[in-house]
């Protein structure tokens, strides 16, 4: 069977807990047969849109079944953003691990929990990368990741290597959200972060010192979130006192918060950038 109607059989049969569901063989039809009525361009942007719409996916699968077209032009999106962590798998297919050696230069957006980390191998043009609970970076790891096109990264960069080949790879990062600052050594890497601008900590009273000197360290620091991390889904601003206008303090859920920034909807940057935007209005009396 060839690639696209195989990918599109497995398709037809998926339900969101992996059963099969025989109402789509005979209510859905992949003929191409047909020629569309709209100019491929715009027919290839309106299902690009509903697809995009569809924040939980219930029914976007059905999208990707209306012809061997729609499933090359939406392929791409359904694995732009993949998730491996116990509390959300993404995309929400079943098979999509087995999947990710075939699609993974589609992804741009990748989180990957502790042992899940060799599928990094897969996504050579991440741009957005989270490395949750890991505890140190192996050799191959570290000459893959340093590959990558990263400009966002989620990760505790006290458990990285001292390695000439992080100045480069560290330089091009614009976004760094890091639960912890460990070590002096890890304070020390700061200084290689030159186009650094978004910076996310753990907010501890303990961390204000090492706040204040990262940045005297990053002079491109825009702003840096203080993040008190909770179950609920929620995303507000704390309460504690700030030292430094560019400091947001709020409080927030990590996967879902991820996610929610890789899908382009509001995000602990993006009501951070807010915030920022309206204390700069009221400094200058407009």
């Amino acid at each position: 069977m060839p690639l696209v109607e195989n990918e599109i059989s497995q398709l037809r049969t998926r339900t969101v807990d992996g059963d099969v569901d025989d109402s789509h063989r005979t209510s859905v039809q992949t003929n191409d047969n047909c020629n569309p009525i709209l100019p491929p361009e715009l027919e290839q942007q309106i299902f690009t849109m509903a697809f995009r719409d569809d924040e939980s996916m219930d029914d976007s699968w059905s999208y990707l079944l209306v012809a061997k077209r729609t499933f090359e032009w939406l392929v791409p999106l359904l694995y732009e953003i993949v998730i491996m962590h116990n509390v959300m798998h993404w995309p929400p297919t079943h098979n999509f691990p087995e999947n990710l050696p075939r699609y993974g230069h589609h992804v741009r957006h990748l989180l990957l929990e502790k042992g899940k980390e060799g599928n990094i191998h897969y996504c050579p043009n991440v741009t957005n990368l989270a490395l949750v609970d890991l505890e140190d970076i192996g050799s191959d790891l570290l000459k893959t990741l340093v590959s990558l096109p990263l400009k966002e990264l989620s990760i505790d960069i006290s458990i990285l290597p001292e390695s000439p080949l992080l100045i480069p790879f560290f330089a091009n990062i614009t976004h760094l959200d890091m639960a912890y600052i460990w070590s002096g050594a890890a304070l020390e890497m700061f200084s290689y972060f030159t186009s650094l601008t978004h910076l996310m900590l753990l907010d501890r009273d303990d961390n204000q010192h090492l706040v204040n000197d990262i940045i005297n360290r990053v002079p491109t620091l825009k702003i840096l979130v203080a993040v008190y991390y909770t179950t609920h889904d929620i995303l507000e601003t704390g309460g504690r006192d700030l030292w430094d206008p560019r400091v947001v303090g709020l409080s927030c859920t990590f996967v879902p918060h991820w996610k929610a920034a890789a899908r382009g909807l509001e995000n602990p940057w993006s009501f951070a950038e807010g915030v920022i935007a309206r204390r700069e209005r009221i400094a200058s009396g407009n």
